[in-house]
């Protein structure tokens, strides 16, 4: 059983509790069937994000990002947006100043469907964004072998990302580091 986990990110203290392994598969199909072909799209719409040395370099299909990000909208309608938040959110506790009160701190918990809509105005009111940061630290508590073999260094994509990595001038320094800290993590 593995341990639940802390960050602070975006000033929010998260602490995520890993999925059960069922749900964690359930999550895990859902999530494939309903953002793959959009993350495929989009991942095409950007040519050599990680061999470019500088924002400038970079190449991207505009109508490529434009469907995938259709295409996202199209599969995620607003009530099914919030049934997913629900499921993904479901092990996560954060912790965030109190806007009213100088040094205190509030406490949220996502795990009670009844309390669920508090907690997201109490946390993400005014930083909406910040929401898909902690879904994005929450699929890697749960999924770390996902992001490992998928996308890591040895990994199925990893291996595009490093062979796009190679063609730019300072690739071997940096690869070499990313070796080594993804071997460190193992």
């Amino acid at each position: 059983m593995f341990a639940t986990q802390s960050k602070t990110i975006d000033g929010i203290d998260v602490k995520v509790t890993p999925f059960p392994a069922g749900e964690a598969i359930r999550i895990q199909a859902l999530l494939l069937r309903l953002v793959g072909p959009a993350i495929g799209r989009a991942v095409g719409a950007v040519d050599n994000v990680i061999g470019a040395a500088k924002l400038g370099e970079l190449k991207i299909d505009g109508n490529g990002l434009a469907g995938a990000i259709a295409e996202l909208a199209d599969k995620w309608p607003e009530d099914q947006l919030m049934e997913v938040l629900k499921r993904l959110l479901r092990g996560v506790q954060c912790v965030v100043p109190d806007p009213l009160e100088g040094g205190r701190s509030i406490a949220a918990d996502f795990g009670d469907p009844k309390t669920f809509d508090n907690s997201l105005d109490l946390v993400f009111q005014g930083r909406t964004m910040s929401v898909y940061s902690v879904v994005a630290y929450v699929l890697q508590v749960n999924y770390p072998d996902f992001f490992q073999k998928v996308l890591g260094t040895g990994g199925l994509l990893g291996g595009i990302f490093s062979s796009k990595k190679a063609g730019s001038a300072d690739a071997s320094s940096s690869s070499g580091s990313a070796g080594s800290a993804a071997s460190g993590q193992s």
